[in-house]
This record gives structure tokens, sequence and C-alpha cells, in this order.
């Protein structure tokens, strides 16, 4: 069984022979209301067990095991729940409980996922609420949660181990190993520190584990858990870093540390009775993990030739023969741990040319570049949509888009399986965005296609582009590269790959790409410079008698009195301030990417005002609107369905490609006070962000009704503007929850827009935060107001032009 059902299995099995049913409060009843869409005392518990979602439901239940499950329900558990049969039920409960607290002890208390973790916990503290155990998992706790923009939450542990020993091989494939020796020792030593030495304790077999020495886990080695493409992978990276200078990159692991990663990748590779059934509650084969293992014995083979060479050898090919065989008809391999064909084939390419397969002698390779390249866009890249794993079929994504990083996948399978040429297919370009080495799009990774997400969420996904070693005699990279003034910039990356085998066949590769300056040059010196120089012209700006007009991103031009009054402490900020501030914010995201979350619409108090004023009209013609309007009915004026649709100038992009909206709204007629609202796009929720809510808690059932409009108006633009559409999904018609986010409050009456501005930058800005109150509101408002100056432009009038 997969250790992850198993792990969820055993303590949901404990909870439940135990009866366990915890106290109803306040807090569970509001859980209850928002899981549940009827009330949860009339819930029909037993005919919910055939109750699923068709979009859920990949494997119908057959006859025979829905009359299994009532017959277990109805005929056996009585039984089991009454004496003498219930001593049956507590000796089983002993035998999981002890299976659990192994399992805890083994992970040091980590165990293999959030889920597990939670559940285990209860079941430890159902057993003893003062038990060490208990104590030990609360202890852990931490290593979970996750602070975002939008609050905690409880992540997985990590994938430290799994993306350490691709970013080492991806460094040192660019052969400028050199510039980067204190990040590689470093990574060097977490790789060292982070292989599993030890097997589980005591009669590990009994408790059904297996050998764990010579492992390396997906996180760390507290999770103690033998992956075994972690391992191959772990392995490749150490072997990789083994090869260079010591005084570069550390001491090399031992050749018995080697020869125990071998030992774990050889046991795990036997017959899978389980690969006859379907894919979620057992383990089965995986291309991906057969190509990690390929490629990490051959180079282990190539270093240490005469460790295991038969086994290994003979592991070699049956892990090749595996791949060949599940080769679909057009060429792809179905991928499992990423999407899919795409990510599946990348793996299986490696892996073959990694056992000496290429172009000319594999025709399984060259099937694979055909179907690759039937799949290439118009634009140049490749882009491929969650629903080829669910569907197992091949789907481009919406509107036929490039992914950069599938796009990547794409290419460097054509580069190892040796296609050439390649200059009609790299000629065409990526078109990928200047974004530094962070870009924000449609995240590539699943985990099976059971649990694949059922809307494409845009999210931040960091890319490594590999540039294949000169290793082989048929590959041999130069890379000519510009080292342009800043730590992370955008440049061209030109590689010319000359193929000595039967002709001289060049190809040129353009990407692009993003470069990490020489650490021994100070990046910040020239920039910084620049900046006081700015100053300087603000300064000077600011002393001019006669006015003087610039454009700051809103729809009037400004002069020295929007700045100086900007500055001043004592001044409440106008709609102009606002959104010239929040303009900046927008800017800043589209030129320097990588420094800012994507996840995020700004908007400006304009479209709040807009809202607003339409609502109140609304409500004076129908004092029944709030509780009959008509959502999908209303017809929206077409300046509104511009901002859902990207095309107003200077705000955002289309929101089905976003998840929040970020909000200025200005309230409280006729003084007028300044809240932000954070609007989820798919959780229908308003979070309401307000200087004065904590210290006037009376102001919130106002605040509500002032954020009335947002509520009932944003879905109907939703629908009109195609956000639906767009993602798939069928429209809704309920209006939005709305809810108070508590921030730092302001002390004065004339603060608030500050306040809410320094909330959007914490909100949008990744290296911001709250370390930042009432005392720093004078260099706040400076800083603003030079910002804007910064990035300002000279306004030239119809006359002067």
């Amino acid at each position: 069984m997969l250790c992850y059902c198993r792990l969820v299995y055993m303590p949901m099995s404990y909870l439940y022979g135990k009866r366990f049913v915890g106290g109803v409060t306040p807090l569970i009843r509001s859980i209850r209301q928002e899981l549940y869409n009827e009330p949860y005392h009339l819930i029909n518990w037993n005919k919910s067990r055939y109750t699923v979602a068709k979009e859920d439901l990949y494997s119908p239940h057959p006859l025979i095991q829905d009359l299994t499950w009532e017959f277990l329900y109805h005929a056996v558990e009585p039984i089991l729940s009454r004496w003498p049969f219930s001593m049956l039920r507590q000796k089983a409960l002993q035998v999981v409980i002890e299976h659990v607290h192994y399992e805890d002890e083994n992970s040091r208390y980590l165990c293999i996922g959030c889920v597990e973790k939670v559940l285990c916990m209860i079941a430890s503290w159902v057993q003893d609420p003062n038990s060490e155990a208990y104590k030990r998992h609360l202890a852990r706790l931490p290593d979970y949660f996750w602070i975002a923009e939008d609050g905690l939450k409880l992540q997985s542990f990590g994938s430290q181990m799994w993306d350490a020993a691709f970013a080492i091989q991806a460094i040192i494939s660019t052969n400028q190993s050199e510039e980067y020796g204190p990040t590689l020792r470093k990574a060097h030593n977490f790789i060292k520190a982070s292989q599993v030495r030890e097997n589980p304790s005591g009669n590990f077999t009994a408790m059904y584990r297996h050998i764990s020495k010579g492992a390396w886990t997906f996180s760390t080695q507290d999770h103690g858990w033998q992956v075994f493409d972690c391992t191959a992978e772990g392995l490749k990276a150490a072997l990789l870093l083994s090869q260079m200078s010591p005084d570069l990159v550390g001491e090399k692991m031992e050749a018995e540390r080697f020869y125990d990663a071998v030992n774990v990748i050889l046991s795990l590779q036997k017959f899978n009775p389980t690969e006859f059934f379907e894919d979620t509650l057992i383990e089965r084969e995986y291309v991906e993990c057969a190509s990690s293992a390929i490629q990490g014995l051959s180079l282990f083979r190539k270093l240490h030739p005469t460790h295991r060479r038969k086994e290994i050898d003979d592991s070699i090919s049956r892990a090749i023969r595996y791949i060949e065989d599940t080769q679909k008809p057009d060429g792809s391999w179905y991928g499992c741990w990423g999407i899919c064909y795409t990510y599946g084939t990348w793996f299986a390419v490696k892996g073959l040319a990694a056992a000496g397969r290429n172009y000319n002698n594999s025709p399984a390779l060259r099937k694979a570049c055909e179907f690759l390249l039937s799949k290439q866009l118009a634009c140049g890249g490749w882009g491929e949509s969650y629903l080829s794993s669910r569907n197992k079929e091949y789907t481009n994504l919406q509107g036929n888009r490039a992914n950069l990083v599938q796009t990547a996948w794409a290419l460097l399978s054509l580069i190892d399986a040796g296609q050439a040429p390649l200059t009609e297919v790299t000629d065409q370009s990526l078109h990928v965005k200047e974004v530094g080495t962070t870009v924000a799009m449609e995240v590539p990774p699943t985990a099976t296609k059971d649990v694949a997400p059922t809307v494409e969420k845009e999210v931040g996904t960091t890319v490594a582009m590999e540039v294949p070693p000169t290793a082989t005699k048929d590959v041999a990279p130069t890379v000519e590269k510009e080292v342009a003034d800043s730590v992370l910039v955008s440049g061209d990356m030109r590689v010319s790959y000359n193929y000595a085998a039967e002709q001289d066949r060049s190809i040129r590769v353009r990407l692009r790409s993003a470069y990490c300056k020489s650490p021994f040059l100070d990046p910040t010196r020239a920039s910084e410079t620049k900046r006081e120089g700015q100053k300087q012209k603000y300064e000077a700006f600011k002393r001019k008698t006669k006015p003087v007009r610039r454009n700051v991103g809103t729809e009037e031009s400004v002069d020295q009195s929007f700045f100086l009054e900007l500055e001043e402490p004592k001044n409440w900020l106008s709609t102009d301030h606002i959104d010239a501030y929040m303009s900046l914010l927008a800017k800043g995201r589209e030129s320097k990417p990588e420094n800012f979350r994507h996840s995020l619409v700004l908007l400006s108090s304009e479209f709040y005002t807009k809202l607003n004023v339409k609502w109140k009209s609304i409500i004076e013609a129908d004092k029944e609107a709030e509780s009959s309007f008509d959502v999908l009915g209303f017809e929206c004026p077409p300046d509104w369905i511009e901002y859902g649709c990207g095309g107003r100038p200077g705000w955002g992009q289309p929101w089905w490609l976003y998840t929040q909206l970020l909000i200025p709204c200005c309230v409280g007629e006729p003084d007028g006070h300044w809240i932000l609202c954070k609007v989820d796009l798919l959780d229908r929720h308003i979070s309401i962000c307000d200087p004065t809510g904590a210290k006037k808690k009376s102001n919130y059932g106002e605040r509500f009704k002032q954020v009335m409009p947002l509520r009932q108006l944003i879905p109907s633009i939703m629908n009109k503007c195609g956000f639906y559409s767009n993602r798939g999904e069928v429209p809704r018609g309920s209006i939005f929850n709305v809810g108070r986010q508590i921030i730092l409050q302001q002390v004065d009456n004339c603060s608030c827009g500050v306040f809410i501005c320094k909330y959007a930058e914490t909100a949008i800005v990744k290296s911001a935060d709250w370390n930042w109150g009432q005392k720093d509101m004078p260099k706040f408002r400076k800083d603003i107001a030079f910002d804007i100056y910064n990035n300002s432009v000279s306004f030239k009038s119809p006359i002067d032009l």
C-alpha cells in the first residue's frame, strides 16, 4: 500500500475505533456550516459513503465493493462493538497506536506529511493528553507553518533535498562552478548532512518498513523516509561534487556512503504486483524514478566501476527496458509527478541518454523528438495543462499559452536526445518574459492525477535551466555570457553545440534567461549613486517656485504641491496620492517581477467609487436589492468589464489569471476614511484591512455595509468579463463573504491612507514586512513621495507639443 495512504488510515482507524468525538464549540459549528451544504444534524452519513463528485470519481465502485461496505457496516461493525468481540477491537487498536508511535519516533515526530502529522498527533492526544508523544508532536508543528501574504498556512514539510539536488546539477552544468564556490560548498554540506545514516529502529520489517541507510528523503534527514528518486538524484549530485576540488566544494563523501545509497536503489527495484491496480491506494512504478536511477547508477558505475558491477548493469538494463516498453504509441511517456507528457518524456529521454542512447541509435528517442516537435506551439514554446494528467491525453493550456518550465523540459529533451539541427525550433524563440530566475505562471508539478488541481492557479515557480555538461563526445557546449550590472538580470544566453559524430552540425539556441554576476563585484554601487542623484533632483524640484507638472500614473498631472502634501505628517492622503502609489507598485511588478508576488491584481480607488455610486442608485431604486439582486443577470457598464479583462490602462491583467484583487476604498462620508479590501476571487471572500478596525470595533458593521458594492457587483463583473469561461468553470451567482484582517492601527486621524499604502506594499512586495509603526510614518511618507517622483515623467501639455 502507498505509504501516505497507510499513514492516513492508521490514525483514522484508531480514532474511528475509539469512537472519539470532540466537543461542540462555536468554532466547530462554524466549520461545519462552512464544510457541508446541508445542516450537520440532517446529514445521512450512510448515504454519504457513495456521494462523490463526478470530477473525483476516477474509478467507479463495483457492486461487490458497495455490498462489502454495507455488510461491514451493518453486520460486522455491531458485532465488533460488543463483548467478547470488542476485546479483538481493543487488541487491534493497541497494535495500530504502536505503529503510529513507531512512525512518529522514526520521523522525529515530523511524520511523512502534514495530513498524517495532524492525524497522528490527535491519535496521541486521544490516547493520553499528557503523554510525551503528544508534547513532542506539538514541538514539531512549527516545521509545517508557512506565513503567506494572505495568512498562516499548513504546508508540506518541504522539498529541500529534491530542490538542492537539482540546483547543484544546474549550477555545475553551466561550466561556471568556480563562481559559485561558497554556494556549492554549503549545498554539498547539506547533501552530506541530509543522507539517512541508519535504518529504522528495531525490527523494522515487522513494522512494514524498508532499509533506509544511505538513502535521501524528499526534505531533510529528520524525515527518515527513503525516497527512490530522491536517493538517485542525491547520489548523482554527490558524485558530481566528488569530482570537483575540495578547496572549492569541500571534502567529498566517503565511498561507503555512496555504496549505501546504491544499495538502497538496487533494493527498491523489484517486481511490483501492485501495478495491476489503480494508482491511489498503492505504490507503482514510475518512468521518472527509473530515469533517475539510470542517471545515478550510470555515473556511479563510471566512477566506481568495480562495486557490484553485474547487479548495477542488470538494474540499468531492466530500467531501460521498462522505459522503452512504457513509451506511448505517439512517442511520449506519461509523467506521474509533473504535468505530464512533457515531464515524463523529459525524464525518459534523460534516462535513455545517460545509458548511451541517442537520436541515431534509439528509435524510442526519435519518436520522442517527433512527439515534442508536434506539440510545439506557434509562439515557439510548449504549454501543457493539468488535464493531461486527468484525461491521459495531451492537452494544451487554455489559449495555447506557453509555459516556461515546460518549454525548458521540452528543449532539454531535444538537446539530450541529440535532435539536430534545432535551428527551426529555437529560431522561433521562446518568448519568455524577462523576469530573472523566478517566473510567475501555472505551476507544472502535480502529485498524481488523483490530486491534480481543479484550476490552474498562478504561482511563482523557480526555474533551473540546465546546460548539458561536456561529459560526452557528442555534445560540446560553448557558453557566451554577458555579465550585466545587477545580481539578477535578463540577458541573452547563446549556446553552441558541435556534433562531432558523422558530420559537423551546429545549432544556435537563444533563450531569455537570468544570470548571476560574479560575487566578487559590487552590484549595488552604481544603483546607489544613481539614486542619490535622483534625490538631489527631487529636492531641487520641490524648491521651485513656479509650478512644474509631472505625470505620476493618475489621470491628472500633478505639481510640487502634490509631493509636499504627501510628505506633510498631518495631511490626509487624497485619491491621487493613493492611486499614484498603487500605480507605482503595479509598474514595479512589471519592471522587476522577481521582487514581487504575482497572485494579486492592483486596482485604483476609482474602481470602488464607480461601484459604490452604482450600488447606491440600485438601492434607491429597489430597497430589497441586497437580498434580491440578480448577480448573473446584471448588465455591467463596459468600463467595469475593462477592469476584469485587463483592458484598463495601467490597472492589472485579466482577472482569470490571478487569485486576488487589492482595492483601496475611500469610505465614511463626509470626512473620508481609507481601508484596503483584499478580494479572494477563488474563495469568494473579502478581507477588510482597516487601520481603525481594532480600536473601534463598532466600525465593523459600518464597514460591512460600505463594502456591499464589492460583495454584490464583483461577482457580476467576473461573470461578464469571462472569468469563469476562461477558467473552464461554471458561473457562480453567490455574493462574497466578508471578514476583517487586523493590521497596525493609526494613532491619529489622518494616517489611514499611509497605513493602507504600507499594507499594500507588504502584500505585493516580497521583501516588505510589518516591522514598522507610527514612529516610521514621516520617513515612509517621504519614501513614497520620492519613489513616485522617481518613477514619474515630465508633463507636456498639448500647447507645449
